[in-house]
Parts: structure tokens; sequence; C-alpha cells
């Protein structure tokens, strides 16, 4: 009997999730990072942003610290409720626990939901690098983190797994 390497894969996600997965930065300097938890089920969050010390040239970014004057134009961003999360994004998660486990039995269904998952991680990709377009901030980043694409990579992977392990 071989190992149902597909649905371990897909299950895998759970633990890939408390990786990073995004980091929003400005100017080089990071200014959050979310785990895939944080991302799909939201997260507190404040950052500050001394931009018109580095406009100045009197900090650089990722210097911690506060600044000597208070006249100048700074950014405070917080928040007292948690963030939003991602509806896409824990799909992706539910769908690829739920295809893991269905996985075991029906290594088919294991690997539509393997697709399904890598398919909702992209389409959550898109839909957050739209958002920060169309918000027009100038200077800030989004990076997606190895935690986001070894999710992924585990999804595509269970897939493919389960489709192979499916056949006799």
């Amino acid at each position: 009997m071989r190992a149902p390497l597909g649905p371990l894969a897909l299950l895998t996600l759970l633990g890939l999730f408390l990786l990073p997965f995004v980091e929003f930065s400005c100017k080089g300097q990071k200014v959050m990072t979310a785990t895939g938890y944080e991302v799909a089920f939201g997260k507190n969050m404040t950052a500050d942003l001394p931009i018109s010390d580095w406009l100045k040239g009197e900090r650089e970014p990722g210097e911690l610290g506060r600044s000597r004057s208070r006249d100048g134009f700074d950014l405070t961003i917080s928040q007292k409720e948690r963030t939003q999360g991602r509806p896409l994004v824990a799909a992706a998660l539910i769908v690829a626990v739920v295809g893991g486990v269905v996985g075991f039995l029906w290594p088919s269904l294991g690997g539509f939901a393997g697709m399904a998952a890598c398919a909702l991680l992209l389409v959550s990709q898109s839909d957050m690098n739209k958002e920060i377009q169309e918000q027009q901030i100038p200077l800030l980043v989004l990076n997606f983190l190895p935690g986001f694409w070894a999710s992924f990579c585990a999804a595509a992977v269970g897939a493919v797994l389960c489709f192979l392990g499916g056949k006799k």
C-alpha cells in the first residue's frame, strides 16, 4: 500500500499558514508582516511611518526611535479592532484541509480540492495587489513571503499527488 502523500501535502497547509504570508513595506522599511492565519481571519494592526524624517534624511528607513521634532509629516496607522480577514485566503485553507481529509478516502476529490485551493490563493493574491493599486498609497509595497508560496506549492503538489494516487 502506498502512503497517501497527496492528502498529507494538503493537510500541511495547517502548519504553513503559521509562516509569514505578506509584508507591507514603505521605502524599504517593513511596516507590517502577517501570517496566513492573520491574513485569512484578521489581525490587530499598528504602524508608525516617520515620513518627514525619511524625506529630510534625518533617519534611515529601518532605524527605530522617535523623532526629536514634532513638526513635519508622520503617518500613524492604528486600528482598535482586528483588520478584516480575506475570505478567499480562509476559503483556500478550509478547502485544502477538507480536501486533505476527504482525499484519504477519495483521492480524486482531494485533487480537485488542491486545485481549488491553488486557484483561491492566486485570486486572493491578485485581489490584494489590485486593492493596493486602487488605494494609491505612494511608496507602499506588498510582498508575498515564503509562507504564501509554500502554501501554494503544497496545494499544487497535493493536488497532483492525489490525482496520481487515485489512479490504479
